[in-house]
């Protein structure tokens, strides 16, 4: 849950679908050599009813920091081949029929030169890839760089445009 009504909630969840989803998508990710966080564990604790506090434990990326974070020290180069790197990452969890439901650069771990994609509760599983949802994906990370970099400089229409091109290469 998001927004108000998560707040509402406090991270209870009607039923368990929600992590067995999760597990559901990561195992589809990884066995199509999609780097994902590797769930270890669900733990579903019953608050009343058919109501659950979930949570899941991943194998922790060492020394990884998210997009957002890392956005003050990028170097030109380095910013250039992360960019190929994730725009490889979601090619590939697309190819895969994996859709992400909230990819934004905060979902987006970086260690050394490789990119981790988080945070995979809410994705959806097609089977095969579907070019409205490959849009719908990309244009969310777009909305998440526009939201939390701001129109301006660090992330330019040029860097766009890489991040298209090698996302289409593949």
């Amino acid at each position: 849950h998001g927004g108000i009504f998560g707040a509402l909630m406090g991270g209870v969840y009607a039923g368990l679908r929600r992590p067995l989803r999760e597990l559901r998508a990561a195992q589809v990710a990884r066995g199509a050599g999609v780097n994902v966080a590797e769930p270890l564990a669900v733990l579903a604790t019953r608050v009343f009813g058919p109501f659950y506090r979930l949570t899941i434990v991943s194998r922790e990326v060492e020394n990884a920091s998210n997009l957002l974070a890392l956005r003050s020290e990028l170097s030109t180069s380095r910013k250039r081949e992360l960019i190929e790197r994730v725009a490889d990452e979601m090619r590939r969890l697309h190819e895969a029929g994996v859709y992400h439901a909230d990819l934004t650069l905060k979902n987006i771990l970086v260690h050394g030169s490789s990119v981790t994609i988080i945070d995979l509760d809410k994705a959806r599983l097609f089977g095969h890839r579907d070019q409205r949802m490959d849009i719908r994906n990309i244009s969310r990370l777009n909305r998440s760089v526009v939201k939390l970099l701001g129109m301006g400089g660090l992330v330019t229409r040029t860097d766009k445009i890489r991040f298209l091109r090698c996302y289409l290469r593949g």
